[in-house]
């Protein structure tokens, strides 16, 4: 995500991002929107309790997940979607 979302801006400048999670590439990706000056096209929400992630998912267009956990609470979040969802597990 570090290096394609920078891409991805440039190419769509009314593309914006809303990423949840508190995880270990939270920093990196601080930092990446700071380098690139993307702070107004990036949102950092942190961690989003359960009872809130359908009002996330609610804002946006599509959702693009990049999930470092379990694939049940993967397929969790994936039922609350109503639009084009794609997402990716890493580990």
């Amino acid at each position: 995500m570090v290096r394609i979302i920078p891409i991805i801006c440039k190419k769509f400048p009314t593309l914006d991002f809303i990423i949840g999670g508190d995880g270990a590439k939270k920093i990196i990706l601080e930092e990446m929107a700071e380098q690139e000056q993307l702070q107004d096209r990036i949102e950092f929400l942190g961690a989003v309790p359960h009872s809130n992630v359908r009002d996330v998912l609610t804002r946006v267009g599509f959702s693009l997940f990049f999930v470092s956990g379990s694939l049940y609470y993967l397929l969790s979040i994936l039922s609350l979607c109503n639009r084009a969802t794609y997402f990716s597990i890493v580990r």
